[in-house]
């Protein structure tokens, strides 16, 4: 079984000095030599590549862009997958990236990252590679994520476009409906696909394109007393991450202010993780005051979409509101 292995930083690729973490130039022989040390069949052959190597955080359109190109690549050089080593602080967003590119590619695609370095004792950044290898020997094709809890006895294999920001203070990553796409037995590594997992409309992905320097859309996580004196001229697109219960301040003359102001200059606003449809009384006017209400999806997948759509010049409105790699879930 022939892996290409793309390192590009993170913390999976950083190691733990007097109490700072930063990248380590040999961190990648470091995750090889701890998956063949415990976990190889033996049957296993890598090649390396490393594009780039910073810290996810730092993760701007320059590194997003050489990500796709290299993929894309690749693609077609006979491996049986791809595994990409990635930071966990923006993980969600370039999972997306290559989920929308890719995600009807011949082979398996599987981001890994690390909630410690590998120098730490604790770290799942070597299970997480183990389970990534465990599952492309499934033979599914697509954009996914291999990560284990802290509590979870399997490591979890998540679809791409389906996994939520992570929560506050907190490493662990989820799957949006609670259902990954297959799990991974953290001991004997067999992988078994999640027989409640719920497939949604696709594409056959978009294929590796340039994203813009800036992505031009303008992100609001609601919070009480927001005057909203953002300035709409620098933007091309909204986001409104609603409360847990889908809810915005439409009461507020701020935002109604705003939302007139955005009408005004043609710039589509969205609201996103919404999954209920049994709305409150505040949510009955996002249609008169120019809100699309996204179907049900996770915040990165809606952000990605709409710096994509900004970047390929496409409709913001239709190209946001379709689907392309399972990001919609039906509720």
């Amino acid at each position: 079984m022939k892996i290409l292995v793309i390192f590009t930083g993170g913390t999976i690729g950083c190691t733990e000095k007097d109490g700072w973490r930063d990248l380590e130039n040999d961190a990648k022989y470091t995750l090889l030599k701890m998956y063949k040390d415990s976990f190889s069949r033996g049957d296993e052959e890598f090649d390396t590549l490393c594009p780039y190597s910073v810290l996810s955080e730092q993760l701007s359109s320059n590194e997003l862009n050489l990500l796709l190109s290299t993929v894309e690549n690749n693609i077609s050089k006979g491996y049986d997958g791809i595994i990409i080593t990635h930071g966990t602080d923006t993980l969600q967003y370039t999972a997306a990236a290559l989920a929308y590119s890719f995600n009807k590619c011949p082979l398996p695609i599987v981001l890994v990252s690390a909630a410690s370095p590998l120098n730490d004792k604790n770290t799942n950044g070597d299970i997480n590679f183990a389970g990534a290898v465990s599952f492309i020997r499934k033979n599914q094709c697509g954009v996914f994520i291999s990560y284990k809890n802290t509590l979870d006895e399997k490591i979890c294999i998540h679809t791409a476009t389906r996994v939520l920001s992570h929560g506050e203070c907190s490493s662990e990553l989820y799957s949006i409906d609670g259902e990954p796409f297959a799990f991974c037995d953290a001991e004997s590594h067999d992988t078994v696909l999640n027989k409640r997992y719920v497939t949604s409309d696709q594409t056959d992905g978009l294929g590796a394109f340039t994203y813009s320097p800036s992505s031009r859309v303008l992100l609001i996580h609601s919070h009480p007393a927001d005057r909203y004196s953002y300035r709409l001229s620098d933007y091309d697109a909204v986001i409104f991450y609603p409360y847990h219960s889908g809810t915005l301040n439409t009461s507020s003359d701020a935002f109604v202010s705003f939302c007139r102001s955005a009408k005004e200059q043609n710039i589509p606003m969205f609201v996103s993780s919404i999954y209920s449809s049994e709305g409150y009384v505040s949510t009955k006017s996002y249609e008169s005051l120019g809100i699309t209400a996204l179907p049900f999806c996770s915040l990165p997948c809606a952000y990605m979409k709409c710096w994509a759509a900004i970047s390929r010049k496409e409709s913001v409105q239709h190209f946001v509101s379709s689907a392309i790699a399972q990001e919609f879930l039906p509720i």
